[in-house]
């Protein structure tokens, strides 16, 4: 009778443990993302100094790579929803970055038209996070 009343009330409380393990606050959820960005932003600044074109692809995917590390901790479905999108706008706008890279008079037109979409999409969707996580930008 013991041993039931025992599995009884395992049973009751597992799946409340379990809940409250799984569950992470958006605050929570975006602390992960600071240190991760701290740090792509220094690669960025460092690459603005630089001037370099080419750096542009490396720094754009270094900030992919943070959202995804960062990501990878995150377990709040909203935010972790967010970092994944921002993750892949990075990435994409790296893939496209290449455009910078050509001598003005000879740019592609429609080349530069969809990097610039692209930008605008990884904006919207950084300050999209950004605004859910409270982040001043």
């Amino acid at each position: 009778m013991k041993r039931r009343i025992a599995a009884a009330i395992l049973v009751t409380l597992l799946p409340l443990g379990m809940a409250a393990c799984g569950s992470q606050s958006k605050a929570d959820a975006c602390k992960l993302l600071e240190k991760p960005l701290n740090d792509a932003s220094v690669a960025l600044v460092s690459s603005a100094k630089a001037g370099d074109a080419g750096s542009v692809a490396d720094t754009y995917t270094k900030f992919a790579s943070a959202y995804e590390e960062a990501g990878k901790k995150i377990t709040n479905k909203e935010i972790k929803e967010s970092v994944d999108q921002v993750a892949a706008a990075w990435h994409a706008a790296a893939d496209n970055s290449g455009v910078l890279k050509a001598d003005p008079l000879s740019m592609d037109t429609q080349k530069l038209e969809e990097y610039q979409k692209i930008m605008e999409d990884l904006n919207a969707k950084q300050t999209e996070l950004f605004n859910k996580c409270g982040i001043q930008h």
